[in-house]
């Protein structure tokens, strides 16, 4: 049986200076999320050995900065991105999948009250 592919809507998102990513495992790419052509290649920008992602990256382009850069001479427009392991990206996001599931089991599952209108004794007097 084949896997079902994972949609956007199922995918972790990162946060590079400002611009939303989606972290395409099966892809192997971060796509921006608001133009999905734009992407970077997971094996540019992870250590294979940490996992940990960290790149140079041109906040013009939205995408990785690349010229060789010198200290003391970096343009600007260029931040330093370092995101923590793929994996742990991963499993954040699974465990806020998680509780918004959870929250919206609960929510479902919450008697509805019934709404009593509560009215004041009169005393009549004689």
């Amino acid at each position: 049986m084949e896997k079902e592919k994972m949609q956007p809507a199922q995918m972790p998102v990162v946060d590079m200076c400002g611009s939303r990513f989606y972290l395409d495992v099966e892809g192997q790419v971060f796509r921006q999320v608001d133009n999905a052509a734009n992407t970077i290649a997971m094996k540019e920008v992870v250590n294979p050995d940490t996992q940990i992602t960290s790149f140079a990256y041109d906040t013009r382009t939205k995408n990785v900065y690349g010229e060789i850069l010198h200290v003391g001479n970096v343009p600007e427009y260029v931040q330093f991105v370092i995101l923590p392991p793929v994996g742990e990206l991963l499993a954040q996001h699974d465990r806020q999948q998680d509780s918004m599931n959870n929250r919206q089991t609960n929510i479902i599952r919450q008697p509805v009250k019934s709404q009593k209108r509560k009215f004041g004794h009169r005393r009549s007097i004689h």
